[in-house]
């Protein structure tokens, strides 16, 4: 959409004289737009067939400025109006200022096409070019992002052209986005306006999310870039992601702007972000000066910050397989904590970085990490799986900085007197300490905190004594986790996640013949502990398989569990009809498979 060059004089003198005495300046162009295209030679650059229409855009986008000449080419997609038929569209222009030479309209496919149009400059003046249809609220370009509606264009004393929309220094097609992604980044300022450059996520099965937007700031526009090709969609595989995101300012205030790139199916997975944070609406002073990192850290459980001071313990360490004091980079006092020049860029990081290199957006390229005190770990599941994706979170900020979020995971043991049992002695030694007993000692005060204040109090006491009591009781049992395997790709290449689903008997309220059965199963685990599975003669075109256990306990033992069935690229279950039954009525209430699987499972027993 940029201009690739202004015409010279000699060359719009030659061509006024062309054309000026066929066509008078105060006829609307639409009039004369056939018989003008019979007397005057285009050039060859001007589209005139389907596929040059489409090819044109692609390299150009929407408007293109040569010869003397402006092309402005709308890619339209066709709704459906109220009325179940193609929605109508209006091109409306400023008359005077421009001649229309060049009208044709191409096929792109069922749903799309190309509108063309070729003006030569008359006089100097301001000219707009702009698209509506009368049957629609809103328009939608090729990928269903807000079409741009408008461009405008001034012509001086010597007919030269210049756009001087928003769009004038911003891409509309791919060449022109990999060329504004090389010299702006993701997050760029133009003129008065914050832009963003979405391409393609570097996770399998992840898309764009916006994050944030203060309140003072609003989306001005959002378009594709996007090369347009006959078989989008399906045919095409997964849509390739080059959209522009505008923001302006409404209000003054602080800024702030994130886009996430989150995983397609649990949009509460965030894999990393990129912001834009300025003090005010100007867009002058970033809230974060170049290689500064913001650490933050949270309570995983709550959300709230964990209270810190010089002697809590978190410290950022250079990346070393030997955490030690020569490998200390600093000590978090205070949260969020500035580090100063902790973020460093990387040449070759990814396939477009440029010269300047690029700041990484996951964990595995930082030169730097948390090392967190031993009265915190990283967050796990009910199986002491660590939750790695959910422990750390990545947000560059204006492009040259970072907002990292920690979640940490206290160790509430309640062991305040040391010896490594949670009891009722914790109970009296942490009343007598709050009494003021001079003989009373905690020697892991830590463990007791657990309103997560850094103050130890009777409320800690209520709340002790509530573990206490549950800590006391037999554990209930969870009678199924599902482990879901799936493959990503990602820097480093494809690589596996797990998605562990713990399904409690809560879940199973008024289903008593899931119940029975699977007490049935697990008064009888001695039967199927060394039992094979059977393989089934149905498989489902999945990227990964999910597995389901059932959760038993024998008497004085911990709580167990073993597979009863797999399902994905192979299927699978335990050689026994109540084991069969029972994962035929899982599937049929939606808890393991898609319901409409049941009748594949009916038949395989």
């Amino acid at each position: 959409m940029r201009v690739s060059s202004i015409f010279t004089a000699f060359a719009a003198a030659v061509l006024l004289l062309f054309g000026s005495g066929k066509i008078p300046a105060d006829i609307f162009p639409s009039v004369h737009a056939e018989e003008v295209s019979d007397s005057i030679q285009l050039p060859d650059w001007v589209p005139q067939s389907d596929n040059a229409a489409y090819q044109f855009f692609n390299l150009h986008g929407g408007t293109y400025i040569q010869d003397g000449l402006l092309c402005v080419t709308y890619c339209r997609r066709y709704s459906l109006s109220d009325n179940a038929g193609k929605a109508e569209y209006i091109v409306s222009v400023t008359e005077g200022v421009m001649e229309e030479i060049f009208h044709e309209q191409y096929n792109f496919s069922t749903e799309t096409d190309f509108e063309v149009f070729v003006y030569k400059p008359v006089s100097a003046g301001s000219f707009r070019t702009s698209l509506t249809s009368p049957s629609l609220d809103t328009l939608n370009d090729f990928d269903g992002n807000n079409y741009i509606p408008s461009y405008e264009f001034s012509v001086d004393g010597m007919l030269n052209i210049t756009e001087t929309d928003l769009y004038a220094k911003l891409p509309d097609c791919m060449t022109e986005f990999e060329e504004f992604c090389k010299e702006h980044d993701t997050v760029s300022v133009i003129d008065d306006k914050i832009v963003f450059c979405l391409s393609n996520p570097t996770s399998l099965f992840s898309e764009w999310q916006e994050g944030s937007c203060s309140e003072n700031m609003r989306q001005a526009a959002k378009w594709s870039c996007t090369n347009k090709t006959r078989f989008a969609g399906f045919f095409a595989g997964p849509r390739a992601v080059s959209d522009i995101v505008v923001y302006e300012a409404v209000s003054e205030g602080p800024v702030y702007i994130r886009w996430d790139v989150v995983d397609t199916y649990h949009h509460e997975d965030i894999y990393y972000g990129f912001a834009a944070a300025y003090q005010d609406a100007s867009f002058k002073t970033p809230v974060l000066s170049k290689g500064d990192a913001r650490i933050k850290i949270t309570d995983y459980d709550t959300g709230e910050p964990v209270i810190i001071d010089e002697d809590t313990g978190f410290n950022i360490h250079r990346k070393s397989s030997v955490t030690d004091s020569n490998t200390l980079i600093t000590s978090i006092s205070t949260n969020p904590c500035v580090i100063p020049d902790l973020c460093k860029p990387v040449k070759g990081l990814q396939s477009d970085a440029s010269e300047k290199g690029t700041i990484p957006v996951t964990a595995d390229p930082l030169d730097f990490k948390l090392v967190i005190p031993d009265e915190y770990e990283i967050p796990k599941d009910g199986f002491g799986v660590e939750l790695k994706n959910a422990y750390m979170t990545i947000t560059v900020v204006n492009g040259e900085a970072y907002d990292i979020e920690y979640k940490v995971a206290a160790k509430l043991s309640g062991d305040v007197n040391g010896d490594s049992e949670f009891n009722t002695a914790d109970l009296v030694t942490l009343q007598k300490w709050l009494l003021g007993k001079s003989d009373t000692v905690l020697k892991n005060w830590k463990s007791a905190d657990y309103c997560n204040d850094n103050v130890i109090d009777s409320f800690d006491l209520c709340l002790m004594r509530k573990a206490l009591i549950i800590a006391q009781q037999e554990p209930p049992i969870t009678l199924f986790v599902l482990d879901q395997s799936r493959a990503y790709n990602t820097e480093k290449g494809v690589e596996e996640r797990r998605i562990i689903t713990c399904i409690e008997n809560t879940d199973f309220e008024e289903k008593e013949d899931i119940l029975s059965l699977t007490q049935k199963i697990s008064d009888n685990i001695d039967k199927y502990e060394n039992m094979k599975l059977k393989q089934l003669d149905f498989s489902i075109a999945d990227y990964g398989e999910d597995v389901l256990y059932l959760v038993y306990r024998k008497p004085d033992q911990e709580p167990d569990r073993i597979v009863i069935c797999t399902y994905g690229e192979s299927c699978s279950w335990l050689d026994d009809k109540d084991v069969q039954d029972l994962v035929i009525l899982l599937v049929e209430n939606g808890y393991f498979a898609a319901e409409s699987e049941a009748l594949a499972f009916k038949e395989a027993q």
